[in-house]
């Protein structure tokens, strides 16, 4: 007897994007919990936006960057993260002081704290995302 599989499907809500990192003012995570509070500066979920089939999360508020490393990643836990060669389209304000840092660290280059909101996009339901940085 054969049984019909649910199909798989794209669940926004499981993603609680974040950065961490040394170019935070969270650094990187002391411990590698899941979970571990003050740890990430978290991006919220926007919404979805059915004319470009976009969902997005958005930094709540503007995240000040100081020269150094940071990566995005998801539940404050290192299962699914995102660094500089984890984005299919990089694009802002902020886009010109990124650069790759090692094992898909953002390196921001810098010489001086600016402050970004911070957009991660997907149009695909995960299988790329893009991420634009809004100088303020």
């Amino acid at each position: 007897k054969t049984q019909a599989l649910d199909p798989i499907t794209f669940v926004p809500e499981d993603y609680q994007w974040s950065i961490v990192g040394s170019a935070s003012s969270v650094d990187w995570p002391a411990n590698n919990d899941c979970g571990a509070v003050g740890e990430d500066l978290d991006l919220n979920y926007s919404g979805f936006t059915a004319g470009t089939n976009t969902y997005t999360w958005t930094s709540n508020g503007a995240i000040a960057l100081i020269p150094g490393q940071f990566k995005f990643r998801t539940n404050h836990c290192w299962t699914y993260n995102k660094g500089y060669t984890g984005f299919t389209s990089i694009t802002g304000d902020g886009a010109a002081d990124m650069s790759s840092s090692g094992p898909g660290d953002f390196n921001f280059v810098t010489s001086t704290t600016a402050s970004y909101i911070i957009k991660i996009k997907t149009t695909d339901d995960g299988a790329t995302w893009t991420i634009d940085f809004d100088k303020q």
